[in-house]
């Protein structure tokens, strides 16, 4: 899937992805992070990010949630496809659009596309019945396509359900959270990059959760 979309398609890190992790997890340990706990999405990539940070920081046995709705942004139709074809064959300004567009959604993927089906089928996103209701147990709904927007509110609300929750009733030597980082509505986004293996590190340096 090198150079590819891969949204909610559970592919594994790279090599280069591995080093970066490490590399991140080095930039951490050296700045005296400790940690009590970890978020972090359902993805394949993320967990193993999440275990090669905590092992460069010597924290293997700090306990991980993984939540669905911390998933990257699904890109529709464009999953699978290579980003370089398709700015040749539709023009680099709509697939940035589709890329990074604050509101503007990709082209939906069809139900029965072979990666959206594997996805949906994926027992991490199977809606279970609750044995009392006999209703859906969780609220997991597999996006067949999803602006920026739309993923920035099922991230705050995982941020506001789950995680600021946990740093509340934490340790007493948490001092500073790390909320969703955002700019404003309708922000120009293309223009927007962090740099890899490089993790925004807050003051003081002793906080309680990272994800």
């Amino acid at each position: 899937m090198a150079n590819r979309f891969t949204g909610w398609v559970d592919v594994d890190l790279t090599e280069r992805g591995i080093a970066e992790a490490r590399e991140a997890g080095r930039v951490l340990k050296d700045d005296g992070a400790q940690f009590d706990l970890v978020f972090t999405s359902c993805l394949r990539r993320a967990v193993r990010t999440s275990c090669l940070l905590l092992s460069a920081v010597g924290a293997c046995y700090v306990p991980m949630v993984k939540l669905a709705k911390l998933n990257e942004q699904p890109p529709g139709a464009l999953t699978g496809r290579n980003k370089r074809s398709l700015a040749k064959e539709y023009g680099e300004e709509p697939v940035m659009q589709w890329r990074r567009g604050f509101d503007q959604s990709p082209p939906t993927i069809s139900k029965r596309a072979p990666l959206q089906v594997g996805v949906t089928q994926d027992e991490r996103y199977r809606r279970r019945p609750c044995v009392q209701s006999g209703l859906p147990s969780h609220d997991v709904v597999v996006p067949r396509g999803e602006p920026f927007a739309d993923c920035l509110a099922r991230v705050t609300d995982a941020w506001h359900e789950t995680i600021a929750p946990a740093l509340r009733d934490g340790q007493d030597d948490v001092r500073r959270a790390l909320p969703p980082r955002v700019p404003p509505p309708r922000a120009p986004l293309p223009s927007l990059t962090h740099p890899a293996a490089r993790p925004p590190l807050p003051a003081p340096r002793r906080f309680g959760t990272v994800w």
